[in-house]
């Protein structure tokens, strides 16, 4: 269903594009022109991107396509003692539409055939912490402005 190509320079612009789309509904609520906004949004999207780089180098940063079309980004890196989703987002027109809880289920299967952890770390007024929750993840401490969550993988006794 899904194609996963490691993200590339060539990529950067339509990561930037879907980094600000993300954030539209925070950018509405500033009195900021358009021309602000995207200076914001491309300082923004630039120091994370060399952060997630820095502190994740052996992550899988894939380009998630459908039908040939890119529409989203799944950033994941697999350490020894568990896989640490770094970041999930799929462009406006194809959320809501199941491909998350898609995108989650694979890799929670793997982490399942793997008996590892998959940790993240979400913003505490997100709307996808109840995404995670619901997909069996559990709040274990309190990180400044994001929630550290873990899903633990099912053992036979």
């Amino acid at each position: 269903m899904f194609r996963f190509y490691p993200i590339a320079e060539k990529d950067l612009e339509f990561l930037y594009q879907l980094y600000a789309n993300t954030r539209e509904a925070e950018m509405q609520m500033t009195d900021w022109d358009m021309a602000r906004q995207d200076e914001f949004l491309r300082m923004q999207f630039n120091a994370q991107h060399q952060h997630y780089q820095k502190y994740y180098a052996n992550a899988d940063f894939q380009l998630i396509q459908l039908d040939g079309k890119n529409i989203g980004r799944f950033y994941v890196e697999e350490m020894n003692d568990e896989f640490r989703l770094i970041d999930i987002a799929l462009v406006a027109d194809q959320r809501n539409k199941g491909y998350g809880g898609k995108l989650m289920q694979q890799l929670l299967s793997k982490a399942q055939e793997s008996l590892k952890p998959v940790r993240l770390h979400v913003e505490q007024f997100s709307p996808a912490r109840y995404f995670y929750a619901r997909l069996g993840f559990e709040t274990i401490e309190t990180r400044g402005v994001y929630l550290f969550m873990e899903w633990q993988p099912q053992t036979t006794s």
